[in-house]
C-alpha cells in the first residue's frame, strides 16, 4: 500500500507540456550548468488547438499517475549518468542508495523500459588516459547497481565513452566497458549498445520484453556526434556507422524502435539524425543528451504513418562527476499496450546535485515544481514544443 503522501505524489508528479503555438526563438542558455535561472516563456494563455496534424497525446486524456496500470506500456529516460569516484567519499558508498533515496517506491523510475545514457568509461581501474581534460571511470558494481534498480536500455556512446585509452597491455578501455556490459547481461532483460568492435555496433541491439502480459520486440541503438576521431565507439556520421544504423533500425521488425543520440557541440547534426530516425526508419522515441540541459520535444511523422517523439535533451541525471545542474528532466513516453500507438508524454523536472544526489524542484527552489499541476500537451507533427511549466505564467 502507498503512503498518503506517496498518493498525493504519485497524483501530481507528472508535469505536462504545453501548446507552444505562440512561442519564438529557443531561449538563451546559461553556459554555466549551475546557475539557477527559471525558464521563461511566450506562451498565450489561451492555448490554441490547430485540427491539423494533431499528435494524438493528452488533449482529451487525463495524467496518467503511477503505476500506469495495464493499458500502457511506459517508457522513461533519463541522461547523462556516472559514478565517478574521485572523491574518497564516495569509495564508500553505493550508487543503489543514491537511487532509493531518490525514489525508494520505485515510482518515479519505474516504467517498463527505462533508459540511461552512461557517460563513463566502466572498468575497476585504468592504466593510460587519453587527453581529455576530465576523464570519467565508474566502477562496474555502479552499472551493476543501476541494472538491479530496472533500468533496461543503456546508452553508452558519448564524448566519455573512450576516456580510459588503455585498461591494460591487451585492452582498452572501450572493449572493458563492453566487457563489463555483457557481463552484467547475462540473464537480465537488458539491451545495450553504443561501443563494441565495428561490425557489433553497426547492428541495433535487439531483444522480446515481457511488458505486462505481452511479448514485445524492441530495438536499440545509441550513437554520438563529436568532434574528434574514436576507434570503438558508434557515431551517426556516414563515414562511421550512421548510415548502417539507420538501414538495421529500417529493416528490424521491432515493435517498438528507441534511439539515444549524444552530442557535443553538435546538437543540429544530432537534430537531424534523430528526424531520419523517425521520418526514415519507422522510430518511435529519440533520447538525446550531452548538452546538460533540457531541450525542446518534437512530433515527427514517419514515412509508414504515425509519429515518433523527439526529446532534444534531458540534461543529466545522477553523474557525481559534473557540477550541479537544475535544467533535467525525466522523460515518459505512453504508448498503448494493443496498438502500440503514442499515447501521451509526460516529463519530471530535477536537479542533480553535489555527488550526483538527485532532487525534486520545491515551491520554494524558484524553480518548475515536479509535484504541481499537470497541464495536457498539444503537439504537431513538424513543430517543437519548448518546456512550459505550469507554474509560471
Amino acid at each position: 500500500m502507498l503512503s498518503l503522501k506517496m498518493k498525493i505524489l504519485v497524483a501530481c508528479l507528472f508535469l505536462g507540456l504545453r501548446d507552444a503555438d505562440a512561442h519564438s526563438a529557443p531561449r538563451s542558455e546559461s553556459s554555466r550548468a549551475s546557475e539557477l535561472d527559471v525558464p521563461s516563456t511566450n506562451l498565450s494563455t489561451q492555448e490554441r488547438v490547430s485540427s491539423s496534424s494533431l499528435l494524438p497525446v493528452s488533449v482529451d486524456l487525463q495524467t496518467v499517475p503511477f503505476p500506469s496500470g495495464q493499458e500502457f506500456i511506459d517508457v522513461r529516460g533519463v541522461g547523462d549518468t556516472g559514478w565517478i569516484q574521485s572523491d574518497p567519499e564516495l569509495k564508500r558508498s553505493e550508487f543503489s542508495s543514491l537511487l532509493r533515496s531518490f525514489d525508494p517506491e520505485g515510482l518515479i523510475l519505474g516504467g517498463d523500459l527505462n533508459f540511461l545514457n552512461w557517460e563513463s568509461s566502466v572498468g575497476p581501474s585504468c592504466q593510460k588516459w587519453n587527453l581529455v581534460q576530465f576523464p570519467f571511470i565508474s566502477p562496474p558494481r555502479a552499472l551493476k547497481d543501476a541494472f538491479d534498480f530496472g533500468f533496461n536500455l543503456f546508452g553508452v556512446s558519448n564524448n566519455h565513452a573512450e576516456d580510459c585509452g588503455q585498461f591494460d597491455d591487451k585492452t582498452t578501455g572501450a572493449m572493458r566497458t563492453r566487457y563489463e556490459l555483457a557481463n552484467l547481461a547475462k540473464g537480465k532483460k537488458v539491451l545495450w549498445h553504443g561501443v563494441g568492435k565495428s561490425h557489433e555496433i553497426s547492428k541495433v541491439s535487439t531483444r522480446i520484453f515481457q511488458l505486462k502480459g505481452k511479448k514485445i520486440k524492441v530495438a536499440f541503438a545509441a550513437v554520438s556526434f563529436l568532434n574528434w576521431r574514436t576507434h570503438s565507439t558508434s557515431r551517426g556520421e556516414a563515414n562511421y556507422q550512421g548510415e548502417e544504423i539507420l538501414q538495421s533500425m529500417r529493416r528490424s521488425d521491432a515493435k517498438i524502435k528507441i534511439l539515444s543520440v549524444h552530442t557535443q557541440s553538435t546538437l543540429e547534426q544530432g537534430k537531424a539524425y534523430a528526424a531520419r530516425f523517425i521520418k526514415e526508419a519507422g522510430g518511435d522515441i529519440v533520447f538525446s543528451q550531452g548538452e546538460h540541459k533540457w531541450g525542446d520535444v518534437e512530433a515527427i511523422e514517419k514515412a509508414t504513418g504515425g509519429k515518433g517523439i523527439v526529446f532534444h535533451g534531458l540534461g543529466n541525471f545522477s553523474h557525481s562527476g559534473i557540477v550541479s545542474n537544475h535544467k533535467n528532466i525525466i522523460a515518459r513516453v505512453l504508448l498503448k499496450k494493443e496498438t502500440l500507438e503514442l499515447a501521451q508524454v509526460q516529463i519530471i523536472p530535477f536537479s542533480n546535485l553535489y555527488q550526483g544526489e538527485l532532487k525534486l524542484h520545491s515551491a520554494k527552489s524558484g524553480l518548475p515544481e515536479a509535484n504541481f499541476d499537470w497541464k495536457r500537451a498539444v503537439l504537431q507533427a513538424g513543430r517543437k514544443v519548448s518546456l512550459a511549466f505550469s507554474n509560471f505564467p
